[in-house]
């Protein structure tokens, strides 16, 4: 055939059967499936703009590996011309994609930022593993309709990680599975609130654990993790209350230590603890130095030790005492009749205690009698013994003198348990008749009455 260089081609020639081009190229005659059998002399820039639509193409008669690089823009490509399956990794700009013509299963770790993808173009269950950052979807794109039941088991959602279970994140509550519910958060340092739907934060924790250090196995004390609110008082002793039955937990003899605004920090002993429903009722004995003050009670600890950290463990701090320097005397006494000259005596708190008096006693006879003899006793009226155990005893007979008088000291201790608090009386008599006096003597050696706390 003849070679044809020139560009003009002439009615004739294009009805050949086929034309020789340039190099040896063979151009079949242009019908309908008019086709170019080596393409490697076409290039981009003789194809006119849009000439090509997908629908003179065949399918699959484009690969990747027959578009070596060389880029096809959008105005070459109509609408939706080419379709993801004939694109093999080359870069497809988001301009020339229709919206939501590439789902999920065309993209392979492959980013495909916000801008590109049309509100809810990605539903639930085109999620796999992969990741989609928060910058590549849009303010409420993926909405509760577009998650199918259960789809998520276990993800993790900025830094909490929700296994598999039930929930509900409401407006006013978070339900975790299908009871626990947390409502509030609260700002609490002694906890006073006593919820079962808050949470605290952790700075009202830390305080309220500060405050009620002593908790430490090491000290001794324990922390009450309780409101404490006072109620009476009656020096020394002293009541205050705690909500709900507390009477499992505390008992007498245990020690408490706590914190007022007057006095700052002090110890006490409990000495009874009861339930008048609905709180717990607490009878406290402040010793000697302590008193409890109708004011706020913090930073409450107790302990079952018998030295719990910095507690006073002196004897004399717990104890009431009363002392007299005086001759009581009681003239002409009759036999076997207890008087109480001076009206000495003794108030006792609830509790556990020792009991204990020393005196000097003095018995007087007269010309008439050679026998003189005086007891003491403890009693609750002035007339009264609480028994024999609780009389000294001392005497002198068979005196020869116009006046006999016997000194002596005398000195008793026993244990009383009282359930109430109680007054009593330092009594005197003599067993003898015709005597001119019993007395007292605390001119001679001081007289005292004490009882001492069983508790220290």
């Amino acid at each position: 055939m003849t070679d044809y260089k020139d560009i003009g081609f002439t009615n004739k020639l294009m009805s050949e059967t086929s034309i020789l081009l340039k190099g040896g190229l063979r151009l079949d005659a242009l019908q309908e499936d008019a086709r170019v059998v080596d393409r490697s002399d076409i290039t981009t820039e003789r194809i006119k703009d849009s000439a090509v639509t997908g629908a003179k193409i065949a399918d699959g008669a484009i690969t990747g590996a027959d578009l070596s690089g060389s880029i096809i823009s959008g105005t070459h490509v109509a609408d939706e011309a080419i379709d993801s399956i004939h694109l093999a990794g080359s870069s497809v700009d988001g301009t020339h994609i229709a919206d939501e013509a590439i789902d999920s299963i065309h993209i392979t770790g492959s980013a495909v930022d916000g801008t590109h993808v049309a509100d809810s173009a990605i539903l639930a269950v085109n999620i796999g593993g992969s990741i989609i950052a928060g910058t590549h979807v849009g303010t409420n794109t993926i909405a509760a309709t577009s998650i199918v039941e259960d789809s998520i088991t276990s993800v993790q959602i900025g830094t909490f990680d929700f296994s598999e279970g039930s929930g509900t994140i409401g407006a006013t509550a978070v339900t975790i599975g299908t009871s626990t519910q947390v409502s509030q958060i609260f700002d609490e340092d002694d906890l006073s609130s006593d919820s079962a739907t808050a949470l605290s934060t952790q700075q009202s924790i830390k305080k309220y654990v500060d405050d009620n250090s002593g908790g430490n196995a090491d000290d001794g004390w324990v922390a009450a993790g309780e409101t404490w609110t006072y109620a009476s008082a009656a020096d020394p002793t002293f009541t205050f209350t705690t909500p709900g039955d507390k009477t499992a937990k505390y008992s007498p003899g245990m020690k408490i230590k706590i914190s007022q605004s007057t006095g700052g920090t002090k110890y006490f002993l409990i000495t009874a603890v009861s339930f008048p429903d609905p709180n717990t009722l607490f009878t406290v004995y402040g010793g000697t130095d302590y008193n409890l003050e109708n004011e706020s009670i913090s930073s409450p600890v107790y302990s079952v030790v018998a030295a719990p950290l910095l507690f006073p463990l002196e004897k004399d701090k717990w104890s009431v005492t009363t002392t007299d320097s005086s001759n009581r005397s009681q003239a002409a006494p009759t036999a076997n009749t207890w008087y109480n000259p001076g009206s000495l005596n003794l108030t006792i708190p609830i509790g556990a205690w020792t009991v204990e008096y020393q005196a000097v006693l003095q018995c007087s006879g007269s010309a008439t009698t050679s026998d003189v003899s005086a007891q003491s006793t403890f009693g609750t009226t002035t007339s009264s013994s609480l028994g024999a155990q609780w009389q000294a005893y001392n005497g002198v007979f068979d005196l020869n003198t116009s006046d006999p008088r016997v000194y002596g000291e005398v000195f008793k201790d026993e244990l009383l348990t009282l359930t109430t608090r109680g007054t009593y009386h330092f009594n005197i008599r003599t067993d003898r008749g015709n005597m001119a006096s019993v007395n007292i003597r605390g001119d001679l050696g001081q007289t005292k009455l004490i009882a001492i706390s069983d508790y220290v």
